[in-house]
């Protein structure tokens, strides 16, 4: 059976590899982008690339047409915007798709907002509400929804290398599931018209705990040995990103991917061959 899957937030860090990974298992993907030109650049060959934007409703209506399996890689970067792609978007999508064949709606998450329990002291992460939030409005409009949840990605790892050296940041006492793009791909893969996947949510994790210090070594043993790893205390300055880092500080993650192992697949790349194919 060929699968056809249109992605919106097609050119995103994790969006993009997601894409070449769907490819290599013979998804045929239409991505929905903004900037033509940024598509081009960044997207693999094959794609087919259509312009619109999410708070267009007559160019998202038009790009829509005929789609039956939608991908949202959304992420919340102001919560305070006036429009929030995760809220206001998305209720543009579900009005659209009433006059569409759409039968499934698959979403990127994060492992916090299905377990919000795992932060020790109980502290909300706004981008996480946002998201429940677009959960329900998904769950309101009766169309399937598969849901996943991931916990933190190896591909992010990269970004942490700053001026020569790898950044360690806050206590780093917690240990993650760090799963990947290339398994999260194929557990997509699996859900897509997969009946059996159909209004449910999905934790995405990987197969072995580390801590950020730890990951930084073993994906450093392969990037490139010769970067210091260094620590650096969470600051109001670091914006955005020491909000995540430190919702994610009290965050005790236990694994609870069971589920979707057994029904979507389970890992099976090793943060090594992860790092020599994807990352270097």
């Amino acid at each position: 059976m060929i699968r056809k899957l249109t992605v919106i937030g097609a050119t995103g860090k994790l969006a993009v590899p997601i894409i070449n990974r769907l490819q290599e298992n013979g998804v045929e993907v239409t991505a929905i982008v903004r900037d033509i030109e940024k598509g081009q650049k960044v997207l693999p060959a094959g794609t087919e690339i259509l312009v619109a934007d999410l708070a267009d409703k007559e160019s998202l209506a038009s790009v829509l047409q005929g789609t039956e399996y939608l991908y949202l890689n959304l992420s919340t970067h102001d919560p305070k915007a006036d429009f929030i792609t995760e809220i206001d978007g998305i209720k543009n999508i579900l009005e659209i798709a009433k006059n569409t064949p759409l039968k499934q709606i698959l979403k990127i998450s994060g492992i916090g907002a299905l377990h919000p329990e795992f932060n020790t002291k109980g502290d909300t992460f706004d981008a996480n509400e946002i998201r429940t939030t677009s959960h329900q409005l998904i769950k309101d409009s009766e169309i399937a929804y598969t849901i996943f949840h991931p916990s933190w990605f190896l591909n992010a790892l990269p970004w942490f290398i700053k001026d020569g050296k790898f950044v360690v940041y806050g206590r780093d006492e917690q240990s993650f599931y760090w799963t990947n793009t290339t398994d999260f791909a194929d557990q997509i893969t699996a859900a897509i018209g997969n009946k059996a996947a159909f209004n449910k949510e999905f934790a995405v994790q990987g197969q072995k705990a580390l801590t950020f210090e730890q990951a930084a070594k073993c994906f450093l043993d392969s990037f490139n040995p010769g970067i210091e790893i260094i620590r650096k205390p969470i600051t109001k300055e670091m914006g955005r990103l020491g909000i995540l880092l430190s919702y994610y500080e009290n965050f005790k993650e236990k694994f609870v991917a069971d589920k979707t192992w057994a029904l979507l697949g389970e890992p099976r790349i090793n943060i090594e061959d992860f790092v020599l194919k994807v990352l270097k």
